[in-house]
């Protein structure tokens, strides 16, 4: 990497947002703080953003700017850099990018007599979602059990005919939404709004923005640190309090399991914190089941990130099939054996 460092240093001059952004994300993501190196990129993204004007801007050119200029925020933020006056300049320039694209979108939608509220999509869902809170631009939702957080990655899917699919959040927020005041909601390549996801089986709140300008303005707080992460799960197994941290790199290629892995060597960086409030057992004829509350931070958003590291720590998520099924299962038929064999029965 030092050599990819010492050529990129003097073609900085050269690059446009998109090299910046992947310059000074690909070194972020490695852990590799290389000071010259950003303090470079922090200044041609200075001049580039006095300049900076966006009418003449394509709408798409200007999605894809910003979510440059985030890219850049997010990788000084996760190397702790401070980001001074390009963190001014960027915050502002996002707000301006918001502005200008929730402008065109209000002109789209002008020409277009139908207000789309979604009430095709509305249906009666057991354990339905509820919105929580909505603000100009923003939307929190309480998302149930069994709800899918979609986006641009799953729209498009395929799905079997007779196959148990997850129902998506996004179908129901169109249907309790008007696209003329929401316009984001509706569009998939930008997921939706969605700001984060949970998986399928957790339940809790999801920020979600409505408009670009309030996309934008969470997408900033989520990747400067102003948003914190927690969560309450369950683990199996009597966790010790001095469970504090799990730092392991997880590798999200095994995309035919659906599971993530911590893997040092292929993974990329992930860092969770835990603190154990509880112990609980369960207790019936046959097994004495124990399990740990676990409330949990994380800094990075790795996919199952918090089922990998509990995984990882030998606290697999309770309940779930994906991460907990063969430690578990084996671990009853354990007990059960032990049980049929202080019994003195004899084996067939």
């Amino acid at each position: 990497m030092d050599a990819i460092s010492s050529a990129s240093m003097p073609r900085i001059c050269e690059y446009g947002w998109q090299s910046l952004a992947n310059t000074s994300w690909a070194f972020a993501n490695l852990e590799l703080m290389d000071l010259p190196l950003l303090q470079a990129i922090s200044s041609k993204a200075l001049i580039m953003l006095a300049n900076f004007e966006p009418s003449g801007w394509h709408r798409r050119d200007l999605v894809a700017l910003a979510m440059g200029l985030l890219g850049i925020a997010w990788a000084h933020s996760f190397l702790t850099v401070d980001l001074v006056d390009l963190g001014i300049a960027l915050e502002g320039n996002l707000r301006r990018v918001g502005l200008e694209v929730q402008r065109r979108d209000a002109l789209a939608l002008e020409k277009d007599s139908r207000d789309h509220t979604g009430e095709e999509l509305a249906a009666q869902w057991m354990k339905a979602p509820r919105l929580d809170m909505l603000l100009p631009g923003i939307a929190v939702i309480h998302k149930p059990p069994d709800w899918e957080v979609d986006g641009s990655r799953t729209a498009d899917r395929d799905t079997d005919e007779g196959s148990l699919q997850p129902l998506r959040l996004s179908s129901w927020l169109q249907a309790h939404l008007p696209r003329s005041q929401c316009p984001v909601s509706w569009d998939a390549a930008l997921d939706f709004g969605f700001l984060h996801r949970l998986d399928v089986p957790s339940s809790g709140l999801i920020l979600c923005g409505t408009t670009f300008q309030g996309l934008m303005s969470l997408r900033w707080q989520l990747d400067t640190y102003k948003i914190e992460r927690q969560y309450i799960v369950w683990g199996h197994d009597l966790a010790s309090a001095s469970l504090r941290e799990v730092v392991a790199n997880i590798d999200p290629r095994t995309v035919d399991s659906k599971r993530s892995y911590v893997s040092e060597v292929h993974g990329k960086p992930a860092q969770s914190w835990f603190v154990v409030p509880a112990h609980l057992r369960r207790r019936d004829a046959k097994t004495a089941d124990a399990f740990s509350a676990l409330a949990v931070r994380i800094r990075t958003g790795r996919r199952h990130q918090i089922r990998a590291h509990l995984l990882h720590a030998g606290h697999p998520t309770a309940t779930d099939c994906k991460y907990a099924a063969v430690g578990v299962h084996f671990a009853h038929f354990s007990a059960l054996e032990l049980e049929f064999l202080r019994a003195g029965a004899q084996s067939p």
